[in-house]
């Protein structure tokens, strides 16, 4: 049933509308017989399901270090290779539009994504236009800065002690605390001098 209101405006409520598209048609008739219509195309769709499944939510990475990326997507309306996929983060950008395999999975690596806080979206949009996203966020601790150091005495010979100084201090991006160890090799294997 519908209401029709003295404005003529006619309002018809309707849960029932399959998936798909329709073609709704509005036809009036007067007391004479006469009668009119207009239609409308209407879409029912269903939004992509999708779902980061890692890395998890608050992961800490190092920077530099190559990080897997990898989602489960499914769809109603489509086949899941012809959802329309993006990754991305809020700091870097554009990660991934790679499809999904039949299966459903969505995945990818990457190694330079810049020292911060990201929140990294993996949406996925249907041939209908209907988009759905999950987030994770990932914290991509800076690596610190290299300390300067001197080696005495240079040049160097078999009698002499070696010293090293550190002559600068490393530098975190973040403000952390930087801890110090010292190795010794000889000709690239670890000597056991101290």
């Amino acid at each position: 049933t519908f209401n029709l209101y003295d404005s003529g405006e006619v309002v018809l409520l309707v849960s029932e509308l399959v998936l798909g598209t329709h073609v709704i048609t509005l036809a009036a008739t007067d007391t004479g017989g006469l009668s009119c219509a207009d239609s409308i195309t209407y879409t029912v769709g269903a939004v992509p399901s999708v779902v980061i499944d890692s890395p998890g939510d608050a992961t800490t990475v190092s920077q530099g270090e190559t990080v897997r990326f990898q989602g489960t997507v499914d769809s109603d309306v489509d086949a899941v290779t012809d959802l329309g996929l993006e990754w991305s983060s809020n700091i870097n950008g554009w990660l991934s539009a790679d499809s999904a395999s039949t299966a459903g999975i969505s995945s990818f690596e990457v190694s330079d994504l810049s020292q911060g806080t990201h929140t990294v979206t993996l949406t996925a949009t249907d041939s209908n236009g209907f988009a759905a996203g999950d987030t994770v966020t990932l914290f991509v601790n800076g690596v610190p800065e290299g300390p300067e150091l001197s080696l005495d005495p240079d040049p160097a010979y078999t009698t002499d002690d070696l010293v090293v100084t550190l002559t600068a201090e490393s530098i975190d991006p973040e403000g952390d605390a930087v801890t110090y160890s010292y190795s010794w090799t000889v000709d690239g294997v670890v000597s056991s001098a101290s």
